[in-house]
């Protein structure tokens, strides 16, 4: 299994650097919400705050939901990995998406090595 592990775990770092290079063409995308001045006043924000909090809950949803990646939903919402994961528990989400089994994996892997 560590064998196992140290290959996927290298295969996404071989993504990752490739991702960093600009090997992979990325395409961007754009949606509009349209929202009225009543949800700034509920909200008690300003547009921008009101926009960046909606990418965040949009990125920290769909994190949750395992759809995307971390490092996706912090691209999405644009904040570094760290800062996305550090920002979750605040808008009720874990920062891991581990099951109980994959977890009890992790820490025996962990505690073998």
């Amino acid at each position: 299994m560590p064998l196992l592990r140290f290959l996927l775990q290298r295969s996404v770092r071989t993504l990752q650097d490739a991702d960093l290079a600009g090997i992979f063409c990325v395409m961007a995308h754009a949606m509009t919400l349209e929202f009225g001045d009543d949800v700034l006043l509920a909200t008690g924000q300003s547009p921008s705050q009101f926009a960046d909090e909606a990418r965040l809950l949009l990125a920290a949803k769909l994190y949750e939901l395992g759809r995307v990646s971390s490092e996706q939903a912090a691209k999405l919402c644009g904040r570094t990995r760290v800062e996305f994961l550090v920002t979750l528990p605040r808008v009720g989400v874990a920062a891991s998406n581990l099951s109980v089994d994959d977890l009890n994996e992790e820490l025996a892997f962990a505690r073998s090595g």
